[in-house]
């Protein structure tokens, strides 16, 4: 399949496992210069041998720091010549049903969630802009 995305920069943010890992390794097969963030260095690493292409560049980084969400932008910004497209994917989460959560923890997942994707989009304006 071709989505044209051939030569696009893309920063995926929880791309070194689940939906970020297939969603990093559609855009690497599409012929996208892919970013992965993520905090864990060994998933990482495995990342890496897994879609074993030179299209991929990984970056250590915790998208709810935001001086390490700026990083991880600079990195993709950097990796692909600038910045083309963000799939904003990671995020920690509670496991289970939401029924057993308290509104409390709702209202704190979300503000979570929120936080890094905020933290990711911020940085990249400049960049998205300019693509």
């Amino acid at each position: 399949m071709d989505l044209g995305l051939s030569n696009k920069s893309i920063l995926v943010n929880g791309g070194s496992s689940g939906m970020g890992f297939e969603t990093a390794r559609l855009l690497v097969d599409e012929g996208a210069l892919v970013t992965v963030c993520g905090r864990d260095l060994a998933r990482l690493r495995a990342t890496e041998a897994d879609l074993d292409s030179p299209y991929l560049h990984t970056h250590q980084a915790d998208v709810y720091d935001s001086a390490q969400a700026h990083s991880a932008v600079t990195a993709a910004a950097e990796h692909g010549r600038g910045l083309d497209a963000i799939a904003a994917i990671a995020g920690r989460g509670r496991q289970g049903s939401v029924a057993a959560l308290t509104t409390s923890e709702v209202v704190a997942e979300v503000s979570n969630k929120l936080l890094a994707l905020f933290n990711i989009v911020e940085p990249a304006l400049q960049h998205l802009t300019r693509s």
